[in-house]
C-alpha cells in the first residue's frame, strides 16, 4: 500500500512539474518548443527594405522557471546600436532541456 502512495504522490509530482514555468523562452516560436534542445531562429517582421548597416541585439535568460532576467524587447534592441529606423526584426531561441532559455531579439536598421 505504501510503495502505491509513494507511486501516485511521484506522478503527481511529475505532471505538477511538466505544468509549472520551466524555462519556457522557446514557447513562443512559431516552430514551438523542443523537449531537451533548442536553437532556432525565426523572423518577425520585415520592412521590405534593405537590412539596415546598424545591428541591435536583446536577451533575456530564463533558469528553472524561477527567474527570468534581460530586456528582450525591440526598444531595447534598437537603443543597444542607437537605431531610430528599423528594417528588420528576428527573434534567435535556446533552450537546454527546461533549466536554461534565452531569447534574443535582433533588430538592424538606420
Amino acid at each position: 500500500m505504501a510503495f502505491h502512495r509513494s507511486i501516485a504522490a511521484l506522478a503527481l509530482c511529475m505532471g505538477a512539474a511538466s505544468l509549472s514555468g520551466c524555462a519556457n523562452t522557446g514557447i513562443q516560436s512559431q516552430t514551438g518548443a523542443a523537449l531537451f534542445f533548442q536553437s532556432n531562429a525565426e523572423a518577425v517582421t520585415a520592412t521590405g527594405q534593405p537590412t539596415g548597416p546598424k545591428r541591435g541585439v536583446s536577451c533575456s535568460k530564463n533558469y528553472l522557471g524561477a527567474a527570468t532576467l534581460g530586456d528582450a524587447s525591440i526598444e531595447a534592441a534598437k537603443q543597444s546600436a542607437n537605431i531610430s529606423t528599423v528594417t528588420t526584426v528576428d527573434r534567435y531561441y535556446h533552450r537546454i532541456l527546461g533549466f536554461y532559455g534565452q531569447l534574443c531579439t535582433v533588430v538592424t536598421g538606420h
